[in-house]
């Protein structure tokens, strides 16, 4: 067997070496034979001990596709207050009603239009033009901010793609989350989506 490789690996003297027969690395205690022998030279220079540096954390996101899928979820937290208590198949319908809405309003409703807002506003005993005026004042709200943060989803995409170093996702989220707060006070709706 021959040693080679000889570094002190602590601060009490202790020896990594390296058996070339085996090609295994084995640590040598102080006070050992083939420890002294090491320090006295038998095996050749034993180089310094080097602390080990301090260990480094992991990136909160290892890739750009487990950011991408947290931006996801934030946006998707957003705008939860804008949808708070309605079914997704319900928020389904919402691009058809407000045209029938707005389509009964202005006297162009056909007749699937007009039962669509009708249906509704029999169960809620609204008035069909009632109904129609709420449906278009909550899409005037809910329109800008889905259009806003489906933006402001896809810029964040783009940029975590175009970054290879995952040590920067977080900045890069932490700018868009000011970003999304700035577009909210801008659309009013800081205070309703709790960004304030």
């Amino acid at each position: 067997m021959t040693l080679e490789n000889l570094t002190q690996v602590n601060a009490i003297g202790g020896v990594q070496a390296r058996n070339t027969k085996t090609g295994a690395d084995i640590y040598l205690k102080p006070g050992e034979i083939l420890h002294d022998l090491a320090l006295d030279g038998t095996f050749g220079p034993v180089a310094p001990y080097v602390p080990p540096p301090d260990p480094v954390e992991p990136p909160t996101y290892p890739d750009a596709a487990a950011a991408i899928e947290a931006v996801a979820e934030w946006a998707e937290g957003v705008v939860r207050p804008l949808v708070a208590g309605v079914p997704a198949e319900e928020r389904l319908s919402w691009p058809v009603k407000e045209v029938a809405a707005a389509a009964l309003l202005d006297g162009t409703a056909d007749a699937a239009q007009t039962a669509l807002i009708e249906g509704e506003a029999a169960v809620t005993g609204e008035a069909p033009a009632d109904l129609a005026g709420l449906i278009l004042q909550r899409a005037a709200v809910y329109r800008p901010a889905v259009a806003a943060i489906a933006g402001l989803r896809r810029d964040i995409a783009a940029k975590l793609r175009a970054e290879p170093d995952p040590y920067k996702f977080d900045a890069i989220l932490a700018a868009a989350k000011a970003d999304a707060v700035q577009l909210a006070r801008d659309l009013g709706l800081a205070a309703e989506l709790g960004l304030d």
